[in-house]
């Protein structure tokens, strides 16, 4: 919420990341456990979903790196845009 105008007064797109790095810390300190019998046969219809676009994320990043069709901070930008928001719908389906 307060992201976007700490980015723009501190011209640098850092700020964005506090929302993920206070989830982190609320993991951390928490007494989370991940359930040991997690398998892909007791995932849902939209936890499935988000599974699968996690390693197409994943996998299509490490091919075109591999490749060298993009670089590594290119691909390691991809996956934090778009699979960090992914730590939010894991902790809050889960623990909430």
């Amino acid at each position: 919420m307060l992201a976007y105008p700490l980015q723009v007064k501190m011209m640098s797109p850092f700020p964005s990341m506090i929302p993920y790095f206070i989830i982190f810390l609320i993991i951390i300190l928490s007494d989370v456990r991940i359930p040991s019998n997690l398998s892909l046969l007791s995932l849902n219809g939209i936890d499935l979903g988000v599974f699968i676009f996690t390693l197409l994320i994943v996998f299509h990043s490490g091919w075109q790196v591999i490749f060298g069709f993009v670089s590594i901070f290119s691909a390691l930008n991809t996956l934090f845009i778009y699979g960090f928001p992914v730590i939010f719908f894991w902790y809050f389906s889960r623990f909430t």
